[in-house]
């Protein structure tokens, strides 16, 4: 998964079409509160599209902000303060242009 981020900064074109499977990773749905393999690959995925959003390698697009908008409530909490985390860093931008 942390492979798919240097992909998707080096190769953008090629790996556009998948980026929509990238962000279903934060999406998947939670079956058990303690359900540890759901939980740290939503974090990896948060954390690696983070990573690229907040360095302007990738356009904050609006899926993957409604989708970061709904762990800032998960009870993962390490997923959650991640996602806070992006919001307060995208509110200190000057230029908020969401794609």
């Amino acid at each position: 998964l942390v492979a798919v981020g240097d992909l998707l900064f080096r190769h953008p074109n090629a790996v556009e079409p998948w980026t929509n499977k990238l962000y279903a990773t934060l999406g998947q749905t939670q079956t058990k509160e303690d359900d540890r393999e759901a939980n740290d690959l939503r974090l990896t995925a948060l954390l690696v599209l983070t990573h690229l959003v907040l360095n302007d390698m990738m356009k904050p697009r609006a899926v993957l902000l409604v989708r970061a908008l709904w762990l800032t409530a998960c009870t993962h909490e390490p997923t959650a303060r991640v996602a806070r985390i992006l919001f307060q860093e995208l509110s200190k931008r000057s230029t908020n242009v969401i794609y």
